[in-house]
């Protein structure tokens, strides 16, 4: 599976819960950017071209 961006994991969980329904076997995940730092969802690798990491502090 490819897809753009990965925040909170959830269209790539869904889109490999919809797969394994249908029989499918999802061997890995590839995104350009990933803002969250995945390396698996579900059993399944997340590969990224880009991590967004955050500088500074909040507040």
């Amino acid at each position: 599976m490819v897809d753009d961006t990965i925040t909170s994991g959830t269209t790539m969980t869904e889109t490999i819960d919809a797969i394994t329904e249908q029989g499918g076997t999802p061997v890995g995940c590839g995104v350009l950017v990933d803002k969250r730092g995945v390396g698996e969802l579900e059993g399944v690798p997340v590969e990224s071209l880009l991590q967004v990491i955050r500088v500074g502090q909040e507040g």
